[in-house]
């Protein structure tokens, strides 16, 4: 809820979860929860957060302008990091109300050494059942349960391990004749994190995560018929920063991904039909090198490049179509064969210059490439069919590059913060529909999709107070972005 009121953060509104940075599409946004991937970060259709606030201990936001060691989505970075509980002593916080119920428990394991962090909540929702006068019965559910834990092992290496799992349901069953209206998601994700410092100038941190998100629609409760999609992320990544000297901060790091994507598969009795869908695997690796760089009293210029390796593997059949969208050819790929592959560069840079001990203004440029969308049929969750697909033959990777100019100082004896920032985006490989676009169970789901080009401009104002008994901020946001596709709209 506060990212709505953040310049530059437009949300579709209650009823969903999607929300758009600067003219991108909702799924060119990252939602890290202490560096794994969550999918969707909502409980109800976007009124409640998937992330208990309990369990958060910060969160910041990039809006196109995140520094190398982020990658793989065109619009925004949310990196969220969970609390590592106590080391001191035992305590827990809890709350009881009409919409949703929460615990959080956290202490030392060994006191100075090593301390936990549990946080559950669920819903309360069911008692709006009461107020249906009708043979139908509703189903409002949800829950997320986060668990971490922090473990120093001497004074150079420490662990943490972070669990999230969250689900939400939503059905309405009529047992006369099975008419069962229902979807569900579900979030899991685990991260295993290794802090190193080598000396006084060295330090690492390596990172193994996995997340997966599962998307259900429900047919028929009794008969047990659904369709699903789902995504899974495994990711295994190693960074270094290294303080050189007063002047350069040098940061560089390596990562391996591997992506599955079920783009659909539908159930009928407990038994797969054969109309399901191959499951999309993809292989990715990325480096990435930056420096912070002093230059002189007044300047400071970040500046770094980030490369990627995209692979898409078989076993699959992949498609081919010709201007007017019908296949012309098809070829079987066995399992572990590259059938396509994309080499990427990524440049950014940023320049800082102090105009006072108050003022400053920021210049930043970043290329940014995204090799998973999501495609969906609708922004309502109520009828929205989520499927994620790589980069491929039919499907170019999307880019972007960005522009972005600001003045940012404080302001009446440093009791405020003000800040104005225009930006120019540019996207390329942009995704939309046909007419009647089919995406439940499609094989040929490619042939659905128009492609084309954006851009969006605008200028962001924030006047924020964050000292003193009243804090607080007020913001306004001018914005325009345009798309031009082929077929739709008459390519206008």
């Amino acid at each position: 809820k506060s990212l709505q009121n953040v310049p530059g953060i437009l949300t579709f509104g209650d009823g969903s979860s999607f929300y758009y940075v600067r003219g991108g599409s909702s799924d060119q946004n990252l939602l890290l929860i202490d560096e794994a991937p969550v999918y969707n970060p909502s409980h109800l259709f976007g009124f409640f957060s998937a992330l208990a606030p309990d369990a958060i201990k910060e969160v910041v936001i990039y809006k196109g302008d995140f520094p190398a060691n982020y990658g793989g989505r065109l619009s925004s970075v949310v990196d969220v990091r969970a609390r590592e509980g106590n080391l001191k002593q035992v305590g827990f916080s809890g709350n009881i109300g009409i919409y949703t119920s929460d615990l959080t428990l956290e202490g030392p394991i060994l006191k100075d050494k090593s301390s936990f962090i549990i946080s559950g909540r669920k819903s309360n929702l069911n008692w709006l059942q009461r107020y249906i006068d009708d043979q139908r019965s509703y189903t409002f559910d949800f829950y997320d349960f986060n668990i971490k834990l922090n473990v120093k092992l001497n004074k150079n290496n420490r662990l943490y391990l972070t669990t999230f799992t969250g689900n939400d349901i939503f059905e309405r069953y009529t047992s006369l004749n099975d008419n069962t209206f229902g979807i569900s998601w579900k979030n899991i994700a685990g991260t295993l994190r290794w802090n190193h410092v080598f000396n006084s100038k060295l330090f690492s941190n390596t990172t193994a995560y996995f997340s997966r998100y599962n998307y259900f629609l429900d047919i028929s409760k009794e008969l047990r018929n659904y369709w699903t999609s789902s995504i899974t992320n495994a990711t295994l990544k190693t960074d270094f920063s290294w303080f050189l000297n007063p002047e350069n901060t040098i940061k560089t790091g390596l990562e391996f991904n591997r992506h599955e994507s079920n783009p659909g598969k539908m159930y009928y009795s407990d038994e797969e039909i054969p109309a399901s869908l191959a499951t999309d695997q993809s292989n990715e690796i990325a480096f990435y090198a930056a420096n912070e760089q002093k230059i002189g009293e007044k300047l400071i210029a970040r500046y770094g490049l980030r490369l990627t390796r995209w692979n898409d593997l078989g076993p699959t059949s992949v498609y081919f179509f010709d201007a007017n969208h019908n296949v012309i050819d098809t070829i079987q790929v066995a399992g572990n064969t590259i059938y396509e592959s994309f080499l990427n560069f990524e440049p950014r840079i940023s320049l800082r210059y102090k105009l006072s001990e108050s003022a400053s203004l920021n210049a930043a440029y970043n290329h940014n490439v995204q090799h998973l969308q999501m495609l969906s049929n609708s922004t309502s969750p109520f009828t929205s069919l989520e499927v994620w697909v790589p980069a491929g033959p039919n499907i170019k990777p999307q880019q972007s590059d960005q522009f972005s100019l600001g003045y940012f100082s404080k302001i009446f004896q440093r009791q405020f913060d003000f800040s104005v920032e225009a930006y120019y985006k540019r996207l390329y490989n942009q995704i939309d529909y046909k007419d009647h676009a089919n995406l439940l169970i499609n094989q040929l789901i490619e042939g659905e999709l128009r492609f084309g080009d954006g851009w969006s401009y605008g200028i962001e104002t924030l006047l924020r107070k964050s000292k003193g008994k009243l804090t607080g901020w007020i913001s306004y946001t001018y914005s325009r972005t345009m798309k031009q596709i082929s077929d739709v709209n008459k390519g206008e």
